[in-house]
């Protein structure tokens, strides 16, 4: 499989996490720090208990706004 990756974060996602008593975790702050990768294969395997779901997108049709113009800005589109 053939893929490339920035190697800094292109996003960084910072939210707050509620206390979750079934895993016994108190109240936290997340961050999720997004990368880039482009790779000719979408097979994927997850960490079902951490992702609640995922998808492949074209950098074209991203729903965030605020992440679509940073992905353009880099891949210069």
């Amino acid at each position: 499989m053939a893929f490339w990756a920035l190697t800094w974060p292109i996003d960084l996602d910072i939210h707050r996490i509620p206390a979750n008593t079934a895993k016994a975790e108190p109240e936290h702050w997340h961050f999720d720090f997004r990368y880039l990768y482009r790779i000719e294969e979408s097979s994927v395997q997850l960490q079902a208990e951490e992702v609640g779901g995922h998808a492949w997108h074209p950098h074209t049709e991203i729903p965030q706004e605020r992440l679509a113009q940073k992905l353009a800005r880099v891949l210069g589109d």
